[in-house]
């Protein structure tokens, strides 16, 4: 909720509702998409905690309190990556297509396929 009022803040069509907002933004266009991107990359890398590395996919995130879980599709070349994230898990795994992976991050690969996706955090 803070995170979509922080961008609707920002929007370019929200910003410039009025004449005296328009006079106001007219001068720092730049400023306005400049911030966008930064929130964007501040919600997915560290409050949904999403994070590639070499074909890897960590999911480590830091969400507020209210928040518990969240869902997300991840498409990887020709596959599809259903996720769930479970931040108050009794412990820590990956579950993929319901195999449990022995490592902390979901092995990126292009199959064709749709694999459904269960990460769980453990309770802070």
């Amino acid at each position: 909720n803070l995170l979509y009022n922080t961008l609707n803040e920002y929007n370019p069509i929200n910003i410039t509702k009025d004449a005296s907002n328009i006079n106001k933004h007219l001068t720092e266009p730049y400023f306005v998409y400049d911030n966008i991107t930064d929130i964007y990359n501040i919600a997915v890398s560290y409050i949904l905690g999403i994070r590639i590395t070499n074909e890897k996919l960590f999911i480590k995130p830091h969400l507020p309190d209210n928040i518990k879980n969240y869902k997300l599709t991840y498409k990887y070349g020709n596959t599809t990556y259903n996720i769930i994230v479970n931040a108050n898990a009794k412990n820590n795994e990956i579950l993929i297509d319901d195999y449990k992976e022995e490592v902390d991050y979901i092995k990126l690969k292009s199959d064709f396929k749709v694999h459904n996706v269960i990460v769980n955090i453990k309770e802070k």
